[in-house]
Protein backbone atom coordinates (compact mmCIF):
# COMPACT_ATOMS: atom_id res chain seq x y z
CA UNK A 1 0.00 0.00 0.00
CA UNK A 2 1.54 3.61 -1.34
CA UNK A 3 1.96 6.17 1.57
CA UNK A 4 -0.57 8.82 0.29
CA UNK A 5 -3.86 10.39 1.49
CA UNK A 6 -7.23 8.21 1.57
CA UNK A 7 -4.71 4.78 2.09
CA UNK A 8 -4.28 3.36 5.65
CA UNK A 9 -0.84 5.13 7.08
CA UNK A 10 1.40 1.56 7.88
CA UNK A 11 3.81 1.56 10.59
CA UNK A 12 6.09 0.33 7.57
CA UNK A 13 5.85 3.30 5.96
CA UNK A 14 7.40 5.75 8.80
CA UNK A 15 10.03 2.91 9.44
CA UNK A 16 11.34 3.30 5.68
CA UNK A 17 11.69 7.10 6.05
CA UNK A 18 13.47 6.30 9.65
CA UNK A 19 15.94 3.44 8.09
CA UNK A 20 15.47 2.59 4.58
CA UNK A 21 13.60 -0.38 5.58
CA UNK A 22 10.14 -1.90 6.56
CA UNK A 23 11.83 -3.84 9.01
CA UNK A 24 15.56 -4.01 8.51
CA UNK A 25 18.07 -0.76 7.79
CA UNK A 26 18.37 0.05 3.98
CA UNK A 27 21.02 2.50 3.31
CA UNK A 28 20.44 3.00 -0.49
CA UNK A 29 17.26 3.81 -0.29
CA UNK A 30 16.06 7.47 0.52
CA UNK A 31 16.18 8.01 4.72
CA UNK A 32 17.14 9.78 7.77
CA UNK A 33 19.16 7.63 9.93
CA UNK A 34 21.51 7.02 7.18
CA UNK A 35 22.28 10.31 6.52
CA UNK A 36 22.24 11.50 10.16
CA UNK A 37 23.68 9.29 11.80
CA UNK A 38 26.50 6.28 12.35
CA UNK A 39 25.39 2.88 10.67
CA UNK A 40 26.43 3.69 6.98
CA UNK A 41 29.30 3.54 5.02
CA UNK A 42 31.59 5.87 2.72
CA UNK A 43 29.62 8.79 1.32
CA UNK A 44 26.63 8.46 3.87
CA UNK A 45 26.25 9.31 7.59
CA UNK A 46 27.07 12.49 9.52
CA UNK A 47 27.90 10.32 13.01
CA UNK A 48 25.86 12.05 14.92
CA UNK A 49 23.66 10.37 17.66
CA UNK A 50 20.17 10.29 18.48
CA UNK A 51 18.65 8.21 15.57
CA UNK A 52 15.28 8.46 15.37
CA UNK A 53 13.59 5.00 16.70
CA UNK A 54 11.22 2.56 14.19
CA UNK A 55 8.01 1.29 15.35
CA UNK A 56 6.56 -2.37 15.59
CA UNK A 57 3.99 -3.79 13.51
CA UNK A 58 0.67 -2.88 14.40
CA UNK A 59 2.00 -0.08 16.83
CA UNK A 60 0.15 3.57 16.32
CA UNK A 61 2.83 6.07 15.60
CA UNK A 62 2.45 8.98 17.93
CA UNK A 63 2.57 12.81 17.13
CA UNK A 64 5.51 13.02 19.09
CA UNK A 65 7.43 10.53 16.29
CA UNK A 66 6.05 12.79 13.42
CA UNK A 67 7.19 15.31 14.90
CA UNK A 68 10.76 14.31 15.46
CA UNK A 69 11.18 13.30 11.78
CA UNK A 70 9.46 16.27 10.80
CA UNK A 71 12.53 18.05 12.85
CA UNK A 72 15.05 15.73 11.29
CA UNK A 73 13.91 16.53 8.04
CA UNK A 74 14.00 20.02 9.03
CA UNK A 75 18.01 20.10 10.74
CA UNK A 76 19.59 18.07 7.72
CA UNK A 77 17.67 20.50 5.58
CA UNK A 78 19.16 23.69 7.12
CA UNK A 79 22.73 22.23 7.36
CA UNK A 80 22.86 21.52 3.86
CA UNK A 81 20.99 24.73 2.77
CA UNK A 82 18.45 22.27 0.73
CA UNK A 83 14.75 23.91 0.44
CA UNK A 84 12.09 21.70 1.33
CA UNK A 85 7.99 21.78 1.53
CA UNK A 86 7.59 22.90 4.96
CA UNK A 87 5.26 20.71 6.87
CA UNK A 88 3.45 22.01 9.76
CA UNK A 89 3.91 19.35 12.98
CA UNK A 90 0.90 17.62 14.22
CA UNK A 91 -0.55 17.63 17.87
CA UNK A 92 -2.01 14.84 19.94
CA UNK A 93 -5.51 14.32 18.96
CA UNK A 94 -4.91 15.43 15.40
CA UNK A 95 -6.20 12.92 12.52
CA UNK A 96 -2.86 12.00 10.28
CA UNK A 97 -3.49 11.49 7.50
CA UNK A 98 -0.16 11.32 4.64
CA UNK A 99 1.97 14.57 4.23
CA UNK A 100 2.33 14.65 0.52
CA UNK A 101 5.54 16.41 0.32
CA UNK A 102 6.96 14.41 2.88
CA UNK A 103 8.38 11.77 0.49
CA UNK A 104 10.26 14.59 -1.48
CA UNK A 105 11.53 15.91 1.10
CA UNK A 106 13.52 13.18 2.36
CA UNK A 107 14.67 12.34 -0.88
CA UNK A 108 16.14 15.78 -1.28
CA UNK A 109 17.60 15.80 2.14
CA UNK A 110 19.35 12.58 1.24
CA UNK A 111 20.10 13.09 -2.50
CA UNK A 112 22.17 16.55 -1.10
CA UNK A 113 23.67 14.82 1.96
CA UNK A 114 27.24 15.85 0.87
CA UNK A 115 25.76 19.55 0.80
CA UNK A 116 26.54 22.06 3.35
CA UNK A 117 24.81 25.28 3.42
CA UNK A 118 28.07 27.11 5.74
CA UNK A 119 31.32 26.81 7.14
CA UNK A 120 32.13 26.83 10.72
CA UNK A 121 34.81 28.28 12.53
CA UNK A 122 38.39 27.34 10.80
CA UNK A 123 40.22 25.39 12.91
CA UNK A 124 43.99 26.99 12.72
CA UNK A 125 45.89 25.45 15.73
CA UNK A 126 48.95 23.89 14.75
CA UNK A 127 48.16 24.63 10.75
CA UNK A 128 50.70 27.08 9.91
CA UNK A 129 54.31 26.78 8.98
CA UNK A 130 56.41 29.85 9.15
CA UNK A 131 60.41 29.91 7.87
CA UNK A 132 63.29 32.60 7.88
CA UNK A 133 65.75 30.32 6.79
CA UNK A 134 67.86 30.33 3.67
CA UNK A 135 67.09 28.31 0.63
CA UNK A 136 67.74 27.93 -2.80
CA UNK A 137 66.74 24.80 -4.90
CA UNK A 138 63.72 23.15 -2.53
CA UNK A 139 61.46 24.34 0.38
CA UNK A 140 59.59 21.33 1.83
CA UNK A 141 57.28 21.60 4.77
CA UNK A 142 55.19 19.13 5.95
CA UNK A 143 51.59 19.01 7.62
CA UNK A 144 49.74 16.22 8.99
CA UNK A 145 45.83 16.43 9.63
CA UNK A 146 45.18 13.48 11.88
CA UNK A 147 41.38 12.26 12.89
CA UNK A 148 40.28 9.46 15.90
CA UNK A 149 39.48 7.33 12.92
CA UNK A 150 38.65 6.43 9.47
CA UNK A 151 34.92 7.35 10.33
CA UNK A 152 35.54 10.36 11.94
CA UNK A 153 37.15 11.41 9.18
CA UNK A 154 34.75 10.10 6.74
CA UNK A 155 32.16 12.25 9.02
CA UNK A 156 33.84 15.54 8.60
CA UNK A 157 34.43 15.41 4.84
CA UNK A 158 30.15 13.87 4.23
CA UNK A 159 29.04 17.06 6.70
CA UNK A 160 30.55 19.23 4.43
CA UNK A 161 34.15 19.74 5.87
CA UNK A 162 36.97 20.82 3.82
CA UNK A 163 41.02 21.14 4.45
CA UNK A 164 41.89 24.64 3.20
CA UNK A 165 45.94 25.61 2.15
CA UNK A 166 46.59 29.15 1.30
CA UNK A 167 50.46 30.61 0.97
CA UNK A 168 52.22 33.99 1.56
CA UNK A 169 55.80 35.37 1.33
CA UNK A 170 56.90 38.67 3.02
CA UNK A 171 60.11 40.62 4.69
CA UNK A 172 63.96 40.05 3.28
CA UNK A 173 65.48 42.04 0.53
CA UNK A 174 63.86 43.79 -2.29
CA UNK A 175 64.71 41.56 -5.31
CA UNK A 176 62.90 40.13 -8.45
CA UNK A 177 63.04 36.35 -6.31
CA UNK A 178 61.26 37.85 -3.42
CA UNK A 179 58.73 39.64 -5.47
CA UNK A 180 57.97 36.74 -7.87
CA UNK A 181 57.23 34.24 -5.18
CA UNK A 182 55.27 36.88 -3.20
CA UNK A 183 53.39 37.01 -6.65
CA UNK A 184 53.53 32.98 -6.93
CA UNK A 185 52.22 33.02 -3.28
CA UNK A 186 49.24 35.37 -4.27
CA UNK A 187 48.14 33.96 -7.16
CA UNK A 188 47.69 30.30 -6.24
CA UNK A 189 44.70 31.58 -3.95
CA UNK A 190 43.26 29.17 -1.36
CA UNK A 191 43.24 25.52 -2.21
CA UNK A 192 40.01 23.69 -0.56
CA UNK A 193 40.50 19.72 -0.33
CA UNK A 194 36.78 18.04 -0.09
CA UNK A 195 35.78 14.67 -0.05
CA UNK A 196 35.28 14.53 -3.45
CA UNK A 197 32.10 11.60 -3.76
CA UNK A 198 30.48 13.32 -6.58
CA UNK A 199 29.61 17.04 -6.35
CA UNK A 200 29.43 19.22 -2.69
CA UNK A 201 27.54 22.58 -2.54
CA UNK A 202 29.66 23.72 0.51
CA UNK A 203 29.24 27.59 1.66
CA UNK A 204 28.15 28.15 -1.98
CA UNK A 205 30.37 26.93 -3.76
CA UNK A 206 30.60 23.89 -5.86
CA UNK A 207 33.54 21.42 -4.51
CA UNK A 208 34.28 17.75 -6.60
CA UNK A 209 37.70 17.06 -5.12
CA UNK A 210 40.52 19.47 -5.00
CA UNK A 211 39.60 23.35 -6.20
CA UNK A 212 40.87 26.87 -6.36
CA UNK A 213 39.30 29.66 -5.29
CA UNK A 214 40.65 33.42 -5.65
CA UNK A 215 44.13 34.21 -6.86
CA UNK A 216 44.90 34.74 -10.39
CA UNK A 217 46.68 32.54 -13.73
CA UNK A 218 46.43 28.52 -14.73
CA UNK A 219 47.00 25.65 -12.63
CA UNK A 220 49.22 22.80 -13.91
CA UNK A 221 47.85 20.36 -11.77
CA UNK A 222 44.55 20.86 -9.79
CA UNK A 223 42.88 17.72 -9.36
CA UNK A 224 39.27 18.51 -9.46
CA UNK A 225 38.31 15.03 -9.38
CA UNK A 226 40.66 14.39 -6.62
CA UNK A 227 39.26 14.31 -2.71
CA UNK A 228 39.54 11.94 0.35
CA UNK A 229 37.52 9.11 -0.76
CA UNK A 230 40.41 9.07 -3.81
CA UNK A 231 43.39 8.69 -1.50
CA UNK A 232 45.60 5.53 -1.50
CA UNK A 233 48.35 5.36 1.08
CA UNK A 234 50.83 7.00 -2.06
CA UNK A 235 51.38 10.34 -2.29
CA UNK A 236 49.44 12.19 -5.08
CA UNK A 237 49.52 15.31 -6.29
CA UNK A 238 46.88 17.49 -6.11
CA UNK A 239 48.09 20.80 -7.50
CA UNK A 240 50.86 22.74 -9.05
CA UNK A 241 51.25 26.25 -10.35
CA UNK A 242 54.31 27.73 -12.24
CA UNK A 243 55.05 31.27 -11.75
CA UNK A 244 53.61 33.47 -14.64
CA UNK A 245 54.39 37.12 -14.24
CA UNK A 246 58.06 37.73 -12.72
CA UNK A 247 61.29 36.19 -14.31
CA UNK A 248 60.73 32.74 -12.30
CA UNK A 249 58.52 30.91 -14.20
CA UNK A 250 60.31 27.72 -13.76
CA UNK A 251 59.22 28.29 -10.07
Amino acid sequence: MAYASGDTILDDHYNIFVQGGASAVDHNTANLNTVWGTAATGDKGYGQSGNLSTVSAGTTITATQWVNLLNRVSTIANHQGTSITAITNPTTGDTISAYTALSGNISSVFTNRLNCAASGTDITTGGTSSGTNTWRDLQTTTFTVSFASADAARYYFNAGGRIALSFSRSGGTVSSKNTGWTNLCSACGTIYFSGGSGTATIAGGSYTGTNKSGGSGSTTTLATTTGWYDLTTTYTEVFKQYDATYLYTAN
